[in-house]
């Protein structure tokens, strides 16, 4: 019988999968290279859902012969080798965008936090958010939420995009360094990592860039890691504020980094409940139209079920005065965060204790351990 194989750790994929049973043997994607080599119904494999934690590489796919289609339930592909996967003719997906609310709201979360702590002034400067794809949109659009006329900047977007998507915030990127950067009190980055040229973001805020932000300046950094130089981060973190769920040598932090960091989270700014079950919603979704299936379950209903007994979401007021100038307002959207059950402080202070307490050569374990911990957050409703 064909074989589907699923990351037990992606949230509903047991319940979403279950219509399939007739057609398929459900069965959990072994976790170690050990339990891989040990598989024996390799050569009837047809599918598998993975996570971002799994290397669809050449290694990998050379344990399954005979596999059609393989989704990740997150978005982004860069733990998977599509060129391999091209080569075998292997249907591949991921869940793109399921993650950018969550993250929007990440980063609506930590600016609350950061208001709450006065350790943000943007009465003046400019707002810029780095990167204008899915995850970009969320967050320009929560900015606005905060009260703050947030910029953009995306390359790889063309002069008719520009046109229908707010061409008046576009920020022109130069060949070194941008002249709008000293004029930034808060940068949020959300690109892909990318090392070819042009519009390379690999080590994108460097030396030169951090140099031009003016003191003070916020850098929230929840994309990927190795935009960051460690190098330079820690040259200026005595004049800027830096709140990083991403990090450069990611799972591995190094202690001087996470002691300057004013909220350091352990990659979860995507991990929100809802999300996670949008991205495995979004690739069963995928692999009936790809398989050519009905789809039996109602969404509504799977959300529902999922959600029960769980905050979900979280009702907040919307500021229209500007973040700084709002601070009672945001006190009280933290309280009720806090009274959802969920603390972002707590989150930060327990990573922090679990590196301090690891060796130096063994902090990407403890990381991966915090990540794993989260309890996910709740995504929020702009009252």
């Amino acid at each position: 019988m064909n074989v589907i194989l699923y990351d037990a750790l992606i949230p509903g994929m047991n319940i979403l999968l279950e219509s399939l049973a007739s057609r398929y043997s459900l069965g959990v994607l072994p976790e170690t290279q050990q339990a891989l080599q040990a598989y024996e119904a390799k050569n009837d494999v047809k599918a598998i859902f993975v996570r971002s934690t799994t290397k669809v590489n050449d290694a990998f796919l050379s344990h399954f012969p005979n596999v059609k289609f393989i989704a990740t339930a997150t978005s982004g592909t860069d733990h998977l080798d599509i060129a391999a996967l091209e080569a075998r003719g292997i249907f591949w997906m991921d869940a793109k965008g399921s993650n950018a609310k969550a993250v929007g709201d990440y980063v609506a979360y930590m600016l609350m936090l950061l208001n709450q702590q006065k350790q943000i002034r943007l009465e003046s400067g400019k707002a810029v958010v780095v990167g204008y794809g899915c995850v970009g949109h969320e967050v320009k659009a929560n900015l606005a939420q905060l009260g703050l006329n947030a910029h953009w900047v995306d390359p790889f977007l063309s002069d008719e995009q520009f046109d229908s998507i707010e061409a008046q915030v576009r920020l022109d990127l130069d060949s070194k360094c941008e002249s709008w950067l000293s004029e930034t009190s808060l940068l949020c980055i959300h690109t892909p990592l990318r090392k070819e040229e042009p519009w390379s973001t690999y080590q994108w805020l460097n030396e030169e860039r951090l140099a031009a932000l003016p003191d003070g300046a916020v850098i929230i950094a929840a994309g990927r890691g190795e935009v960051l130089d460690q190098d330079a981060l820690l040259n200026h973190a005595h004049r800027l504020t830096y709140v990083l769920d991403v990090w450069p040598l990611e799972p591995n932090i190094v202690f001087s980094l996470l002691d300057r960091a004013a909220y350091a989270t352990p990659h979860i700014a995507g991990h929100s409940k809802l999300g996670k079950l949008k991205g495995s919603w979004q690739v069963v979704e995928g692999f009936m139209s790809w398989a050519e299936y009905d789809f039996p379950l109602h969404k509504q209903d799977f959300f529902a079920d999922m959600l029960k007994n769980h905050h979900g979401t979280i009702q907040l007021p919307k500021v229209q005065s500007g973040l700084s100038a709002s601070s009672e307002v945001l006190n009280q959207s933290l309280v009720a965060v806090a009274s959802s059950a969920f603390d972002f402080n707590a989150i930060d202070k327990n990573l922090r204790a679990a590196i301090h307490q690891s060796c130096d050569d063994d902090t990407g374990l403890s990381f991966k351990a915090e990540r794993k911990k989260y309890p996910q957050h709740p995504e929020i409703e702009w009252q």
